[in-house]
């Protein structure tokens, strides 16, 4: 979910839009994907996003994935789906409470912003979806800018390693 709600993920949240997404790099091999998902999203929608994923990258060996600790991420139907997958490798070793090392938090706290740079109002769920896949593309199609999401991944786990745990 795009919010600036930070409560439970386990609650609906009225007059908001449940999103996945996806980030790649090169973008010219691959794509960037945001999709709207039914109230919270469950093993289902997930897998079939990850089709989505597969089938757009044609011309790519493997496709690295980030996964964080979102319960759908680790549920039995998702890692069965996975492990039929030859071309998808699965990175989600992270330490407990890591999402502000994980790419696309950070996208979707810079859509916040393009949101409060452009005084985005809206009055509708429909408007909400469509202000968030415009600022979805502005932010990820500026030049480098997921290369430099995805380079700073190993550095900062280096830097909360050498912390002894403790969060940047």
């Amino acid at each position: 979910v795009v919010s600036s709600y930070t409560g439970t993920e386990r609650t609906s949240i009225p007059h908001s839009v449940g999103v996945v997404a996806c980030i790649s790099q090169p973008f010219n091999k691959g794509c960037n994907l945001i999709r709207q998902v039914e109230t919270r999203i469950d093993s289902q929608q997930y897998t079939s996003f990850l089709m989505e994923i597969v089938s757009s990258y044609p011309t790519v060996g493997l496709i690295s994935i980030v996964h964080d600790k979102y319960p759908v991420h680790n549920s039995t139907k998702v890692k069965s789906w996975l492990a039929g997958q030859q071309r998808m490798s699965v990175f989600s070793y992270w330490p407990p409470a890591s999402g502000d090392l994980m790419p696309i938090e950070t996208v979707f706290l810079d859509i916040l912003k393009e949101f409060d740079e452009h005084e985005t109002r809206v009055h509708s769920v429909k408007a909400l979806w469509e202000e968030i896949q415009n600022a979805f593309a502005a932010v990820t199609e500026k030049e480098d800018y997921v290369k430099n999401l995805i380079s700073k991944i190993f550095p900062n786990l280096r830097k909360i390693a050498e912390s002894n745990g403790e969060m940047l």
